[in-house]
């Protein structure tokens, strides 16, 4: 039997039906599915997002100690200071919960929006008073600013079990974020509003000056949520590279009017490791000076080229800063601008067949990526 929604006035609507027996009752039931997720005090959702199998992850705050979580999630406790940001997965008929956790600090931490990547990840955007919110090694800015609160962008694993990405955005005064989408390339963009009269903006930005009592802003970060990324000619952030490409290197939020010399190494680098360059497959190591605030222009630093050979190997871009003659040569993470020696990455499987395929993975002065390229024993 034919039936659809028919709107009769602002606040009124119903169902057109075709012919049927009048004689059997008529039962229209629009409802597919349809659940509670909660615990025992408020909670509050203001974000959805469907992943590519149909499954639903909702985002929003939550202020109970018991709000469901499911077993090896990130965070399954409670961590206090009013709310705690949540993140849940459902199946697509809503009739389980396939993964469930908090995310937060001491202080009230606050989502507002989550969208989802090409490969199940989700980033959730909002805002904390949290000194302690989590941020992880390599974050474009891993430190709370002050003010009423600071944006967050998080990004987990598709399982969310683990917290893969995530940064405080802000300056002095309130910062909070109310909306997120992802790009092509998996780079989200975040919006919201700043009463910072210095909140970051970048060089050659439409507006780079407050204009009242709060403004709009629109940030863009690469999928890493990172300081320097690895990128196309264009600074589009990328992770795959073939034969034939080059590799460029982009950055953002470090020292300004500072030198860096840029090198690629072996998967690994660690605080304190003497830069080799003999690990660099590019023969050369480039250099670049940030401008005044402290973005570091596209780069190219390898041109692959066309042969490569079978075997498959990761590495890391190190961004070697120079004006500190006492550390050059050496990966430091105090002195090169960023705040943690720690590599974020991933493990990617390596490949049977000849198949000659990069990975770059931005981090805040590192960015990983993988060739194929014959290992040295």
């Amino acid at each position: 039997m034919a039936v659809a929604y028919t709107v009769y006035d602002q606040e009124t609507y119903g169902f057109s039906v075709g012919a049927y027996d009048t004689a059997r009752p008529l039962i229209i039931d629009p409802l597919l599915a349809s659940t509670f997720i909660g615990g025992s005090n408020s909670d509050y959702v203001y974000g959805i997002a469907i992943d590519s199998a149909g499954s639903p992850f909702v985002a929003g705050y939550t202020g109970s100690t018991d709000y469901p979580t499911t077993a090896g999630a990130f965070d399954c406790s409670y961590n206090g200071g009013g709310y705690d940001v949540f993140v849940s997965k459902l199946s697509s008929d809503l009739s389980s919960l396939t993964a469930s956790s908090f995310i937060g600090g001491g202080s009230d931490d606050r989502a507002f929006a989550i969208a989802i990547d090409s490969a199940g990840s989700p980033f959730v955007a909002g805002w904390t008073r949290s000194t302690n919110y989590p941020t992880t090694a390599g974050a474009f800015d891993s430190s709370y600013n002050g003010g009423d609160y600071d944006v967050f962008v998080s990004k987990l694993s598709s399982d969310l079990s683990s917290l893969t990405a995530s940064t405080f955005i802000g300056s002095i005064r309130a910062d909070d974020a109310f909306a997120i989408t992802i790009d092509g390339a998996g780079s989200p963009f975040v919006a919201g509003r700043t009463g910072s009269t210095n909140y970051p903006t970048t060089a050659g930005a439409y507006d780079v000056s407050p204009n009242g009592n709060s403004d709009v802003f629109v940030s863009k970060l690469d999928w890493e949520l990172s300081k320097i990324c690895a990128c196309d000619a264009d600074g589009n952030p990328k992770e795959k590279f073939l034969p034939g490409e080059s590799v460029y290197v982009w950055g953002n939020g470090l020292p300004g009017s500072t030198n860096y010399m840029l090198w690629i190494q072996d998967e690994g680098v660690s605080e304190g490791k003497t830069l080799d360059a003999g690990e660099d497959p590019s023969a050369a190591q480039e250099t670049n000076a940030t401008d005044g605030s402290g973005t570091l222009a596209v780069t190219e630093i390898w041109a692959i080229g066309a042969g490569a050979s079978v075997t498959y190997e990761q590495w890391d871009i190190v961004a070697d800063k120079q004006n500190d003659g006492t550390n050059t040569g050496k990966y430091n993470a105090a002195s090169d601008g960023i705040d943690s020696a720690s590599v974020a990455g991933f493990v990617a499987p390596v490949p049977e067949a000849a198949t000659v395929v990069l990975f770059a993975v931005g981090l805040v002065v590192l960015a990983g990526y993988v060739w194929t390229r014959k290992r040295r024993d």
